[in-house]
């Protein structure tokens, strides 16, 4: 007996939608997503930031007893799970937020100099934004950069003083000489000075404003 036409019709549909379901589930992801353990630490680091300054933190800590401890746990869990390939791409690493973490409870939350120093790396690497239009070069190494040059002109004197104690103290304050990630977008030179062999340029630097860094920690792509 011939098999009537919508039988005959309804074969060639049923495989073009099964066809189109197997070809969207196995699209590759696009190369701008990122791994979801990345998000989780994002996530997990977003947390130490909110409690960190609570007082019951302050006070237990990471104990069993309390909440924190779960937090702890499950960067553990990513930390032992997660393959290290993906954290050397992220620059990163669930132990560094282990350490992060014991750095703000020893010191009640306010952090230490390496706690700074860790959230400006955090926050480059699970937060920057991509570079706007415009945007013509970018910091070569993670360096500090100065809003006020006469500021950053004095470090460099220090430095060939060989008084690097001072040189370190005369930047540190995170608001007049911020710490500027490697890879940061660069708008410029907006200005450029010279003082002895020691070449400054003045750029804006995307999330952070105008500053001065030295000529040589900046990569400006040719001008076409």
């Amino acid at each position: 007996m011939p098999a009537d036409d919508n039988t005959v019709q309804s074969v060639p549909v049923d495989r073009f939608f099964v066809a189109v379901f197997v070809a969207f589930a196995f699209l590759p992801r696009p190369a701008s997503a990122r791994p979801p353990e990345v998000d989780q630490l994002a996530t997990l680091y977003k947390e130490l930031i909110r409690f960190k300054d609570e007082p019951k933190f302050k006070e237990v800590g990471f104990g069993q007893c309390c909440e924190y401890h779960d937090w702890m746990v499950r960067v553990e869990r990513l930390r032992d799970k997660t393959s290290s390939g993906i954290w050397l791409q992220v620059g990163v690493l669930p132990g560094d937020l282990l350490t992060l973490g014991l750095d703000f409870l020893h010191s009640k939350g306010n952090g230490t100099s390496y706690a700074r120093e860790m959230v400006h790396q955090f926050e480059a690497a699970l937060f920057r934004k991509p570079a706007k239009k415009g945007f013509t070069g970018k910091m070569s190494g993670t360096d500090r950069a100065c809003k006020d040059l006469a500021l950053y002109q004095r470090q460099m004197e220090l430095i060939e003083a060989q008084d690097y104690a001072a040189a370190a103290k005369i930047i540190s304050d995170d608001d007049a000489c911020p710490l500027v990630q490697k890879d940061t977008p660069m708008r410029g030179p907006l200005d450029t000075r010279k003082q002895g062999e020691v070449t400054y340029v003045l750029v804006e630097a995307q999330g952070i404003g105008r500053v001065w860094v030295m000529e040589d920690a900046v990569e400006f792509r040719a001008r076409k």
